[in-house]
């Protein structure tokens, strides 16, 4: 699409492997073409149970979590129980049905923690810059870079646009 005046907006496939949708403006991602790029959006599916982020931290701008049903025409079809602690304290919270979760600047949270999937549900967060970044005395290796991420290959774009599915991890995400 980039053949256009336009095209170049249209930022096609930027799937890495999980699969989960991405995009930022950090360095290594496709929204990094654009100076200023404003927020960082990823979009996954959890259908096994796991740890997501085990690391408490904070953000200096605020971020939203998206949580919702796996069936896209019934978001409330929602199959999973998922662990979200939240401020200084830990305080607990599960979530059981389609949610929202405002994060304001600052707060806590982590660890997340998918406890059980009876149906896949989709899982979004939104962080309100393009690079992120944690508040400070954060660690900030809970998140991978992206010189750790990894696209699919175009054979494996090939056979998921077939609805065929691939099975391999993202080394990202085996640590």
């Amino acid at each position: 699409m980039a053949d256009s005046k336009y095209g170049k907006y249209f930022m096609t496939e930027p799937i890495e492997i999980g699969p989960m949708l991405h995009v930022c403006g950090e360095d290594g991602c496709v929204g990094a073409q654009f100076p200023g790029f404003p927020v960082e959006v990823q979009i996954l599916c959890l259908s096994k149970p796991g740890p997501m982020i085990q690391k408490p931290h904070a953000h200096d701008v605020d971020e939203l979590f998206f949580i919702f049903g796996g069936n896209p025409q019934n978001y409330f079809e929602f199959g999973a129980e998922i662990e979200i602690m939240m401020g200084e304290e830990q305080e607990r919270h599960i979530v059981d049905k389609t949610t929202i979760i405002y994060i304001p600047k600052g707060v806590v949270h982590c660890p997340i923690t998918t406890l059980k999937v009876d149906k896949p549900v989709q899982w979004m967060h939104v962080l309100f810059q393009g690079k992120y970044t944690m508040a400070p005395g954060a660690d900030p290796s809970s998140h991978p870079k992206h010189s750790n991420r990894e696209p699919y290959t175009p054979e494996e774009v090939e056979k998921l646009r077939k609805g065929m599915m691939v099975d391999r991890v993202s080394k990202a995400r085996r640590t």
